[in-house]
């Protein structure tokens, strides 16, 4: 049980990780101003 418990948790941290780094990457690309950009963003979020 223990590694299941392990292996969950670095996923999640994992799967934090990449938000925080396609936000920076949104940041970067579309400037901070995300609600106008906001449906460009979710366009090429459902092409990704």
């Amino acid at each position: 049980m223990k590694g299941y418990v392990d292996a969950r948790v670095a996923c999640q941290v994992q799967h934090q990780d990449q938000h925080l780094q396609s936000e920076k990457y949104f940041v970067k690309k579309y400037g901070s101003d995300r609600d106008r950009n906001a449906e460009a963003i979710l366009n090429e979020y459902i092409a990704h």
